[in-house]
């Protein structure tokens, strides 16, 4: 398998700038302190995510930084830190 390689940056949240956050795509968008790495990609998701860029003027980083919200979304379970309720599940 093929892998492209890309620098990102991501971001942590900062305060929000004078007059507050703005709108952006239905999601606040707030300045934001970021950090580069880098990320491999398969041609094809390269390809998808330019498409998708093209038609929204959204960058990729962007929806790289949407993607890594979701995964540590999914498993803030099996990250330290307090977990809510709805995190523990239903009652038995």
């Amino acid at each position: 398998m093929h892998y492209i390689c890309g620098h990102i940056a991501l971001g942590t949240p900062s305060p929000a700038p004078l007059g507050g956050a703005t709108e952006l795509r239905g999601q606040a968008a707030m300045a934001r302190k970021k950090i580069s790495t880098t990320v491999y990609i398969t041609p094809e998701q390269s390809e998808r995510l330019k498409l998708l860029h093209e038609r929204t003027r959204v960058p990729v980083a962007e929806y790289i930084r949407q993607g890594i919200d979701m995964v540590l979304d999914h498993y803030r379970g099996d990250l330290p830190g307090q977990l809510t309720l709805d995190d523990l599940g239903p009652k038995k």
